[in-house]
């Protein structure tokens, strides 16, 4: 008799110890796993480089208005309505930095000009002017360390989304002439640079590239022009110094802060 107790006893044990490791498992299981929410971005989310917003940008981090394009000036041709510029988003993973900004006028039928990143990485030095002969200077607190310059994916011949990123080196941009963005052929999409139809544009920039980890804080501005020696920025976001009419110079002052995140995987019961 004392045996049996002692069985129905063992075998309750065993019963409630199976039931606490299978609860156990499953807390640890699902979008916690290696590799969920997108490839290297345990915790993170998904984020596509496709050129539309994915959920995993949340908030923007800066707004402009919209329709405060200048008139007479890019307000009033179909080419260039889209630099319009709004809505600015930002994320990170482990291993890059992604920036998004709202273009819903942009198609690539009918769309002409350019783009341009500024990105500040908290160093001492900084460039204050445009390598690409705009004219459009910088004068934040702590001016630009990055400078990510393309040709949207357009209508015309020059539009064809190349995309180049300088760097502030020895007291001077970096050399161009290398496709950092990887859009070619016509096509909308690249390894570092995206547009979609009436969506928007995507980048992402390895951590790597800025020479910075995570944990720390960097600043950025987005702007939209066109070539030419005598174009400003037709706009911005964050809200800045822009142009008045196709042809007036514009003085930047004005950045979004993002700080990178890092979001750790919870330890293995095993």
């Amino acid at each position: 008799m004392e045996a049996i107790v002692i069985m129905r006893k063992l075998g309750a044990f065993l019963l409630v110890l199976t039931l606490a490791v299978a609860s156990f498992s499953v807390a640890f299981s699902g979008n916690d796993g290696p590799g969920a929410g997108g490839a290297g971005r345990d915790g993170y989310g998904t984020i596509t480089l496709d050129g539309v917003r994915d959920a995993a940008y949340g908030s923007a981090i800066a707004i402009d208005p919209s329709g405060d394009l200048a008139s007479p000036g890019p307000a009033d041709w179909s080419g260039t309505t889209w630099t319009d510029l709004t809505n600015l988003y930002c994320a990170n993973d482990d291993t890059n930095v992604y920036v998004y900004a709202d273009l819903p006028n942009y198609t690539q039928a009918g769309s002409s000009g350019q783009i341009g990143l500024t990105v500040d990485s908290n160093t001492a030095d900084g460039g204050s002017s445009d390598p690409w002969g705009n004219a459009i200077t910088f004068s934040h607190p702590t001016l630009p360390d990055f400078l990510v310059r393309g040709h949207s994916a357009g209508m015309d011949g020059g539009d064809n989304g190349w995309t180049g990123l300088r760097a502030w080196t020895a007291g001077a941009w970096s050399a161009g002439g290398v496709n950092w963005g990887g859009i070619s052929g016509g096509g909308q999409s690249g390894s570092n640079i995206a547009y979609a139809n009436s969506q928007g544009v995507e980048l992402k920039i390895p951590l790597a590239t800025l020479g910075i980890g995570l944990g720390t804080n960097i600043k950025l501005e987005l702007f939209a022009t066109q070539g030419g020696a005598g174009k400003g920025a037709y706009d911005s976001t964050p809200s800045d110094d822009q142009s008045t009419g196709w042809d007036d110079p514009s003085n930047l002052v004005n950045y979004a802060n993002l700080s990178l995140i890092h979001i750790s995987e919870p330890t293995r019961p095993y």
